[in-house]
């Protein structure tokens, strides 16, 4: 079964300011926000344009040194 570090929820729908999404079981952090959340549940985030709904594993150290990566490079 392979693992999934990162979660992302497209916006396709003109003026759509939030949406729900699925996270399955674990820890989430939500890029944007840093804010983390339980998984096994749906969730509703905001949606600006520009910040879609992306997560990671809070567990994932690949995830979190692409996520260093990015914050080094002003990109979150």
């Amino acid at each position: 079964m392979a693992v999934v570090d990162f979660l992302v929820r497209p916006v396709v729908s003109k003026g759509v300011e939030s949406v729900s999404l699925y996270l399955p079981s674990g820890y989430w952090v939500h890029l944007w926000s840093g804010e983390e959340f339980s998984g096994g549940r749906s969730v509703r985030v905001d949606a600006p344009v520009g910040e879609p709904p992306v997560f990671y594993r809070a567990d994932s150290e690949v995830a979190r040194s692409v996520v260093e990566n990015l914050k080094a490079e002003d990109l979150v």
